[in-house]
């Protein structure tokens, strides 16, 4: 998407150059400026994309520290990991995925989600790569959970993805929820590119008095959440826009589009997500592992 104005203001250059030379001859020597013009641009061109594929692929760890005065059994603490918008597949293939797994682990979280979007659409790639059996290296005692994602749901083979989940030891929730060691609540949306229970409808039988953490994919209509008494809510999706000015987009559409916000009593924290979609590169984003601690009541 950079090119076409690099190439857009090289045409400038040039008809300006030559308006130049005929409204004052011999004022601007033959040189060509034009050239001269392209190359510095097509240089700047070059640098953005070089440094947008190291923004791809270098991720950054993100923390933020939450409070929810709710009693969660013996825990008062916990080390929450999450990772959306892997997008795993031709592009992002296994080598990155088993960098990503070692990255998750050297955190040590408590707690590992996974906000959707784990592959790029095709099963397949994901499948002849066996990279299920590289998320089953994901090292947490409470577990790993996932929900789906936009790419995750529209894909054809959505049955063989559930069953490749199950064998990676992650459990994907989808308008469900599951009470971990009787403690707290993480509760696991499908996607709103598909049709999906209301929040209240999925935290049916739930403990309000316990902690309820949610994941959905898309940071959309956060009221629903707030309505529902959530406590946390984590996702992903937005990428940031990925590449600028991207960002200047998912900034409007979204009420957050990455990091930290309150509504209420309810917390929501947006990854830009550690894979791409479409171009594997970066730029006013970065590749992101959000690391979150929670403390809960005494």
């Amino acid at each position: 998407m950079y090119l076409f104005p690099a190439l857009l203001l090289v045409d400038v250059a040039r008809l300006m150059y030559r308006g130049a030379r005929l409204l004052a001859p011999g004022v601007f020597p033959p040189l060509n400026l034009v050239k001269v013009t392209g190359a510095v641009l097509l240089a700047a061109y070059a640098a953005v994309v070089i440094y947008g594929a190291w923004a791809a692929r270098s991720p950054v760890v993100t923390r933020y520290e939450v409070t929810i005065p709710k009693h969660a059994g013996k825990y008062r603490e916990l080390n929450v990991v999450l990772v959306s918008d892997t997008h795993l597949g031709l592009i992002i293939g296994r080598g990155r995925l088993e960098r990503l797994v070692a990255d998750v682990n050297r955190l040590g979280p408590d707690l590992v989600l996974l906000a959707g979007d784990i592959i790029d659409d095709d099963f397949r790639p994901f499948q002849a790569r066996q990279m299920a059996g590289v998320l089953r290296g994901l090292d947490a005692p409470l577990g790993v959970y996932s929900v789906l994602g936009n790419h995750d749901a529209g894909s054809d083979d959505l049955p063989m993805f559930r069953a490749a989940m199950a064998e990676a030891g992650i459990r994907l929730l989808v308008d469900e929820w599951v009470a971990v060691d009787d403690a707290f609540y993480v509760v696991g949306r499908n996607d709103r590119s598909h049709q999906r229970a209301s929040l209240q409808d999925v935290l049916h039988g739930v403990d309000p008095s316990r902690p309820v953490l949610v994941m959905d994919h898309q940071p959309d209509r956060l009221e629903e959440a707030v309505a529902a008494g959530v406590d946390l809510q984590v996702s992903g999706h937005t990428h940031r826009g990925q590449v600028w000015p991207g960002r200047l987009i998912t900034d409007r559409i979204f009420e957050v589009d990455w990091g930290y916000l309150r509504k209420g009593n309810t917390q929501f924290i947006v990854s830009q997500g550690w894979g791409t979609w479409g171009p594997p590169i970066r730029v006013g984003s970065r590749s992101e592992i959000v690391q979150i601690t929670i403390r809960f009541a005494q």
